[in-house]
Order: structure tokens, then sequence, then C-alpha cells
């Protein structure tokens, strides 16, 4: 089964939007694609907000008034165009995405162990 799907995404610091067409196998397989593609929009190092709409007013557009949103899609599915999910929904899982990324980073990251001493501390310590 193919279903095509439509993303937009907003990129306000470079002043413009992407457009993406993808055929998804199924639905499961649309959600996924949309929740990766907003991830590698938003991924920045900051604390998020819950709120997708605080997220987006205060983060997002960094406090100007737009009556955008981040990202918007439609997927055609039995013959109309359908959004099954909230931007809300798939924010979240967006942030879920991003925290589990930050755990794993700071686990992998040597600085983060007991008994780690960089080469700059040895040499201060000679």
């Amino acid at each position: 089964m193919c279903i095509p799907l439509h993303i937009n995404l907003t990129k306000p610091k470079q002043n413009k939007f992407e457009s993406m067409y993808l055929i998804c196998t199924d639905l499961d397989d649309c959600y996924n694609k949309i929740i990766v593609s907003v991830k590698n929009l938003i991924l920045l190092t900051i604390d998020y907000p819950d709120d997708y709409e605080e997220f987006k007013n205060i983060i997002w557009y960094n406090g100007l008034s737009f009556d955008n949103d981040i990202f918007d899609y439609s997927i055609f599915s039995e013959d109309k165009w359908i959004k099954p999910w909230s931007h809300q929904e798939i924010y979240e899982q967006v942030c879920i995405i991003i925290h589990n990324l930050d755990l794993q980073n700071s686990i992998y990251n040597k600085r983060n162990t007991y008994d780690y001493t960089s080469e700059s501390d040895s040499e201060n310590e000679k």
C-alpha cells in the first residue's frame, strides 16, 4: 500500500519553507516520517516547553507574532487528505526522542564518567 505524505516545514531563521513529498507504506510509517522530519528541524540544545504552542511562540518564532505552524502535514488516505494527529501529539513524541538522544549522548561522553580526567587536568597537576 502506498500512502502519499506531504510535509511543510517552517525555517524562520532562514526565512523559508521546505516542502517534502514522501510515499509511506502505512499510517505508522507516515507518523514516523513526520516525527523524524520535525525532530531534524527543531533539534536544539535547550529546555523544551511541554506545550507545542508555547514552543512555537516563544522559542521557534522568538516571541514575534506569526500565525504559522512549525510544520504542517497531509496524508492522502481513503480518497481524501487527512491529519490524524495533532501538532501537540507529534511535538510530544519529538521531545521524547530529543530527550532520549540527550541521555545517550551524556552516557557516551567520556567527561560524564566517574573517573574522567582530561589531559589539561593532568597537565595542571604536574
